[in-house]
């Protein structure tokens, strides 16, 4: 009897360190898909979340970007997507029922 050991060595749940690769609109324009390198137990794996365009108090696209820039935001300022790119951060992986991960929250790195 033979087994062949599957190859698993994706990103499971846990809090990785990232940087911020990527950030485009849909067509539609009303979701922000954000794509993060992540720094996992493997090596660099790519991984998305998504988001609304809405930078409002409590929204996901604010909070990211603030984790981001690691500061509050001030009311009326502009935030272009060059100022996030290639930034670090911390994100928390969540592994779905088929496999997949997601990003589902994303902190500032503190530095020690």
């Amino acid at each position: 009897m033979r087994f062949v050991v599957p190859d698993d060595r994706r990103i499971r749940l846990g809090t990785y360190r990232a940087v911020l690769a990527g950030l485009a609109a849909r067509a539609t324009g009303r979701v922000l898909v954000w794509t993060f390198a992540v720094q996992g137990p493997h090596g660099t794996t790519t991984l998305t979340a998504t988001s609304s365009p809405h930078f409002g108090a409590g929204t996901p696209a604010r909070a990211w970007a603030e984790a981001l820039l690691n500061r509050e935001l001030a009311p009326g300022e502009v935030v272009e997507s060059g100022d996030l790119l290639g930034r670090p951060c911390l994100v928390v992986v969540l592994e779905l029922l088929d496999g997949s991960a997601h990003v589902v929250q994303v902190h500032p790195v503190v530095e020690e």
